[in-house]
């Protein structure tokens, strides 16, 4: 483990050496492709689900259509599985 002090002016090269050296290993090795294609490839996925999720609930006939099903799950009148997939057959 490694200690620097900007204020001091101690320690920054040998910190900024080790991270070089720590970069250097994981591209020699391929983890950091590896890692940054993993990345990727989430980032993909997160931003699809945000994006369907942010529509479906944006949608004024998803919007109307929950008010109504809330309350009635309220009252135990519909199952919350079956209210969603109903919900899906509305677009």
């Amino acid at each position: 483990m490694l200690t620097c002090s900007s204020t001091e002016n101690k320690g920054i090269k040998e910190v900024y050496d080790m991270i070089d050296k720590y970069k250097r290993h994981t591209i020699t090795n391929h983890f950091f492709e590896t890692r940054r294609a993993n990345q990727t490839k989430q980032w993909l996925h997160q931003t699809i689900n945000d994006t369907l999720i942010e529509r479906f609930y944006a949608n004024p006939i998803i919007k109307e259509e929950i008010l109504k099903i809330e309350k009635q799950l309220e009252q135990n009148l519909i199952n919350p599985y079956q209210a969603a997939m109903d919900l899906f057959k509305k677009l």
